[in-house]
Formats: C-alpha cells, sequence, structure tokens
C-alpha cells in the first residue's frame, strides 16, 4: 500500500488490520458517538498527551473542538481515556457562571487533582485561570476518513470498504455522521448512509446556491478579481508548502450597492480555493436570537463555531456595518455595545489566526459606517469595492446564468441594453425571460432577455422627452466639463426613468474645481429641463439618489473633510460629511451658496449647448441608450465652443 500523508498517519492500520469473524462475534461494539469521539481524541493527544493524562498528577489540559456538538462526547472520553478522577470544565457564555467555574477549576488543580476544559471557543468560554495555567492546549480537528474508519471498526463489523477513502465528509458535524454509523451494522451500510449524507447536503445546496462562473471568467468583478486571483495562488502555495497561514490575507471587506454580486463573490472565492464557505450576517445574530445580551453574543459565537468546525475555510459576513463603531456610540448605547462588539473582535482575532485558518469576508452596502477597528491590519484589512457592472461584466452575468442555453449569441447587444446594472437584476432578467418562453412553449431567445432588459416604455411622449432632455443635460453638461462620461440612457428601471453613467477613478485625487464639477454636471439636468422645456420637474429631487440629494452631499465634503474651501478644521469622515447640516446653520448657509452659484454656471452652459442638448435627446428617443462616443459624435457639431468653455 501507498505511503499515505502524515496527517492521514492511521488510514493504514484501519485498513490492514481486520477482525476475525471469531473477534467479531466476541467483540463488544460501543456506540458511533463513543468510537468517533475516541478516535478524535486519541489523535489530538498522540501518545505523549495520552501518557500524561493518564498520570496521577495535576494535568492542565485546554482541547478545542470543532463544534458544540462534540463537547459533550469529549468529555466523556476524556473520562475513559484518563482512567483517573479528573474534573471537567465545558465552558459559559456569561462571566459570572464563568467565574464560578474559574473557582471550581482552581480548587481542583490545588488539589493535584487533573483538569479538562473543552470548547469550541475556548478563549472565550473558558476559565481564564484554566487558560493561563494549562499544561496542554490541543484541537480536535474536525473529522476525516481516517478517523471515521478507526470508528467503524469499534462500532460496526465486517471488512473497511474501498470506497470509504474517496468521501468528501468535509462539513459533516458530528451528529451527522454519528447517525449514519449506527452500532452493530455493516461498514459497508455505514458508507452508503455516508453517501447519500453527501448527496442530501450538496442536493440541498444547489437548490440555492447561483450556478458560479469560473474564477479565470469573472472580470465583472474587476479589482476584487485580481485579489481573488492572488488569494487562489496562496492557498494552492499554502498546499504545497510554500507558504504558511500566517503568508496568507486574514480577510476584506467587500463594499458595493445592493445586488452587485457581493455573496456571489464569496461563494465564488470558496470555490476557486476549494474551501468550504460558512454564509451568516451580522443582523441573524439579533434576528435568530431573543436579543438580550447573552443570546446575541451566543449566536454570534455559533456562527464563529461552526466556521471552526470545517476550518480551513472561508467565513462570509454579510452587513457587517450593521455593528457599530464604539467610538460614535452616545454613553447611553455604549454600555450595552461594547460587550458584544468587543466579543467580536475577541471571535474574528481568534478565527483569523494562523491555527484556525480561518478567512473572514466581510460585505456592506455602507462602508463609512465600518469601524477602523475592523478594517486594521490583522483584521480585516482591506476594503474591495464591488460595483456596477460595466459592458463586458453585465456580458460575463449573463452568460453565467444563462450556462448551456445560448450558446452562439454574442451577448454584447444585451450587455449594452442593461449596462449599469447590478448581477441580482442580471439574474432577476434571465429568470423572468426563462419564465416568458417557457409560458409560450418554446425554447429560450435572445429577445425574451432583451425584453426584460428593455420592456415596453408606457410613459407618455412628452415624459419621455422631459426625461430624455434630463439626461442628455447630464450628458452635455459632463462632457463640456471633461468628465469620463460611459453612456446615457432612459430606459427606464426600478426607482429610475434614466441614467447617465460616468467613470470616475476613485484613486485620483481630488480638488475643488473637481468635486465643483461633477456637482454641476448633476445640477445640468435641472438646468436642461428649465431651459429647453421651460420648467424643471420634481425628477431632480425626492429620494436619498436624486440629484439634489447627491449634489448636496458632495459640497459639504470640502468644507468638513478635505480642506478645500478655506477651512482646514477636519470635523468628519468625507461619506458622513452631510450629517453636520442638520446641526450646523453656518455650514448650510455656506452648501446652499455653493448650490446656488454652480447651478447658475450649470445653466450658463446649457444655454451655450442648448443644440447640442436637444440632439441627444432626440436621439435618445429613437435609441434609448447611448455610449460616449455616440454622444460626442452628437455635440461634434460644437466641438469649439466646448473647448473654449473649458477654458473659462
Amino acid at each position: 500500500m501507498a505511503k499515505l500523508p502524515a496527517d492521514q498517519f492511521d488510514w493504514e492500520l484501519a485498513l490492514q488490520v481486520e477482525e476475525s469473524p471469531t473477534s467479531e462475534r466476541d467483540r463488544v461494539l460501543v456506540s458511533s458517538r463513543e468510537a468517533l469521539a475516541d478516535a478524535a481524541l486519541l489523535r489530538a493527544l498522540r501518545k505523549a498527551g495520552r501518557r500524561d493524562l493518564q498520570r496521577e498528577r495535576a494535568v492542565a489540559l485546554v482541547v478545542q473542538v470543532p463544534s458544540e456538538q462534540w463537547s459533550h462526547a469529549i468529555k466523556q472520553s476524556a473520562e475513559r481515556i484518563a482512567k483517573i478522577g479528573i474534573e471537567i470544565a465545558l465552558g459559559a457564555d456569561k462571566p459570572k457562571a464563568r467565574d464560578e467555574e474559574g473557582y471550581r477549576v482552581a480548587a481542583a488543580l490545588s488539589r493535584g487533582t487533573t483538569v479538562v476544559g473543552i470548547s469550541p471557543s475556548p478563549d472565550t468560554k473558558l476559565p481564564r485561570v484554566l487558560l493561563e495555567a494549562h499544561t496542554h492546549r490541543i484541537s480536535v480537528a474536525p473529522a476525516n476518513i481516517a478517523i471515521v474508519a478507526a470508528a467503524m471498526k469499534r462500532c460496526m463489523v465486517g471488512r473497511a470498504p474501498a470506497g470509504l477513502k474517496d468521501l468528501d465528509i468535509s462539513g459533516m458535524d458530528f451528529d451527522l455522521l454519528c447517525a449514519c454509523l449506527p452500532r452493530g451494522a455493516a461498514k459497508q451500510e455505514g458508507l452508503l448512509r455516508l453517501r447519500r449524507a453527501i448527496e442530501v447536503r450538496k442536493a440541498t445546496f444547489a437548490k440555492t446556491e447561483p450556478h458560479l462562473p469560473p474564477l479565470e471568467h469573472a472580470v465583472e468583478y474587476g479589482a476584487a478579481r485580481e485579489w481573488r486571483l492572488d488569494l487562489a495562488r496562496d492557498i494552492a502555495d499554502l498546499r504545497a508548502g510554500l507558504i504558511t497561514w500566517r503568508d496568507v490575507d486574514r480577510g476584506a471587506v467587500l463594499e458595493g450597492p445592493p445586488g452587485s454580486g457581493k455573496t456571489t463573490f464569496a461563494r465564488m472565492l470558496g470555490e476557486a480555493c476549494k474551501l468550504p464557505t460558512v454564509v451568516g450576517s451580522v443582523s441573524e445574530f439579533f434576528a435568530s436570537s431573543a436579543g438580550d445580551l447573552g443570546a446575541v453574543i451566543k449566536a454570534q459565537r455559533a456562527l464563529f463555531e461552526r466556521a471552526t468546525a470545517v476550518a480551513p475555510c472561508f467565513l462570509f459576513l454579510d452587513e457587517i456595518n450593521a455593528l457599530p463603531d464604539l467610538a460614535t456610540l452616545s454613553p447611553k448605547n455604549r454600555d450595552w455595545w461594547t460587550t458584544v462588539i468587543l466579543d467580536f473582535y475577541l471571535l474574528l482575532d481568534s478565527a483569523m489566526s494562523s491555527r484556525d485558518g480561518i478567512i473572514v469576508v466581510g460585505a456592506t452596502n455602507r462602508i463609512e459606517d465600518i469601524s477602523a477597528a475592523l478594517l486594521r491590519p490583522g483584521r480585516l484589512e482591506r476594503s474591495i469595492h464591488v460595483g456596477f457592472l460595466t459592458v463586458e461584466g453585465l456580458a460575463s452575468v449573463l452568460r453565467t446564468h444563462l450556462r448551456d442555453e445560448l450558446p452562439d449569441q454574442n451577448l454584447t447587444r444585451l450587455a449594452e441594453a442593461g449596462a449599469g446594472a447590478t448581477a441580482a437584476m442580471a439574474m432577476d432578467w434571465v429568470r423572468s425571460a426563462r419564465r416568458r418562453a417557457r409560458r409560450a412553449g418554446r425554447q429560450l431567445a435572445v429577445e425574451d432577455i432583451f425584453a426584460q432588459i428593455a420592456p415596453p416604455d408606457t410613459r407618455s411622449e412628452a415624459q419621455r422627452y422631459r426625461c430624455a432632455v434630463h439626461e442628455a443635460g447630464h450628458a452635455v453638461v459632463g462632457l463640456v466639463l471633461g468628465l469620463p462620461m460611459t453612456r446615457v440612457s432612459i430606459q427606464p428601471r426600478t426607482g429610475s426613468g434614466g441614467s447617465t453613467s460616468f467613470a470616475y477613478d476613485n484613486d485620483i485625487l481630488l480638488d475643488r474645481t473637481a468635486i465643483e464639477s461633477s456637482v454641476t454636471m448633476i445640477l445640468g439636468a435641472f438646468a436642461a429641463e428649465a431651459e429647453i422645456i421651460g420648467s424643471p420637474s420634481s425628477g431632480a429631487g425626492g429620494s436619498a439618489q436624486s440629484d439634489l440629494a447627491r449634489a448636496t452631499e458632495i459640497l459639504p465634503v470640502a468644507r468638513t473633510s478635505l480642506g478645500l474651501s478655506g477651512q482646514l478644521l477636519w470635523r468628519c469622515n468625507p461619506k458622513k460629511s452631510i450629517r453636520p447640516l442638520s446641526k450646523d446653520a453656518a455650514l448650510r448657509a455656506a452648501v446652499e451658496g455653493d448650490l446656488e452659484r454652480l447651478c447658475t454656471a450649470s445653466k450658463a452652459l446649457v444655454l451655450r449647448n442648448r443644440d447640442a442638448i436637444r440632439r441627444v435627446a432626440d436621439r435618445l428617443l429613437i435609441k434609448p441608450t447611448l455610449s460616449d462616443a455616440e454622444v460626442a459624435e452628437l455635440a461634434a457639431r460644437i466641438d469649439v465652443q466646448i473647448d473654449d468653455q473649458r477654458g473659462t
């Protein structure tokens, strides 16, 4: 038999040592819980640790188990292996209970009694006295096939089936494994039950998981994809023994608008690195518990224990901004939140240690609410933007969701019509298109998808023309100011009658001119409606995503955060610069003055380039989506006027 890796040292013994029929009749079979726990604990102890545990002297042993399901079984196993009187500490969630257990542990050690502390999270649940005075510390690894084979020998009969070593039982916790290995059954039956459980888990996963594209093809994720490729190479180097866990990124925060594919990104990351992904949400700590302090802490510890049980793995934490920043909390709320937040940081630090091999990926729609304590080196370390899709990215996402359908179709036309959408919108388009074709009793066609991306516009001609003038105002004023426009559309989407996109470089250093140019472009739509139609509409305001809201959010940054308006005092994070407006009358007056001044400048630009705006608006009525090149071509007749305006 070929020599196997050291981490499967007992596999050969498990296969080679087969009992004769006589020995099987005489052998007393134990339960699978006892057999599995003994095999896992003995492997973790090795010979030296087992000898120390069986001696009559005060051993202080800390045992980290994969999950809470293992705790009581390992407790009983330790009592069997020790063969002497020992004290067992299983830890506690509440500090008072932990202090009481600490007193019991200290008293036992003072008498010379061996103490064994067992917990999935020993650093947060076991008494401090045991953690500081321990003589041994071991980790019981999640069960692998070697441990299962060793357990089978004590609880089942017959020869070990050859197919056992090919099973992937990663992610199967203690109770499920025990249920698949009934005492007295044939080992072949155990193999069949394990296979069935694996298939059920895969089927459940397939029902809820979207189809994931190969890592190399997911161009829609831009910089996030590059980080992911680097991480996949690091994991490959780790498996090859070229580096250790200390050389691998600890984690990151994915930030971007809702529906941009952050959860899918995390799952693709796990698939690319061939590691399981445990998915949770900070808001679930409250939704899945009674909401009191102890219940919330218990819920967040349970999630980290799930990750520890299948480590190495990825732990995906959605809505991580639901955990507030201690520095911004009021005294009234700080007392309650401090315990929750500090416990979370302790769990995070433990999970991301080199011992556990857990890479934590957070996600948020509001990066400005993330505490700096989460993004520091050694924790989540960096934020990675996942934004709206480019044409190339949207084509890639559509191809992913179409799978083998429409294999010969070029999806660029569809992607151009839907540019600026999110990954969630693309998934909904394909699903709705399939439904449309199914109800018509035919195969899916490109026109079915196009009908979802660009459904019939039910607005009146007057409404469509006003929308076209509005978006053309953005586009032409932006072109005049030299802003990087990418597309303009009057195709209605949820919450919007049209859109104009600009490809800003997030890494560029801003000055006051750049900030005011952006606001002037935003106000260009308001000015275009007033100049060409005769009056503006409510389309410029209303929601938090409206033109007026965006302009009002941008301008205070220069005064409160960047020192670009003659005031050097830093008052807040740039992404929170709108908050002081509600309390500072002088700041409100200054920002209103800036808005009036830039609106006047925008009206002047619209007046000079009115014909270009009309040409773009007229073309949008015929072709609802135009590229930057098409807009530039329509405005080419006034190139000189645009250049003159740029220089004034």
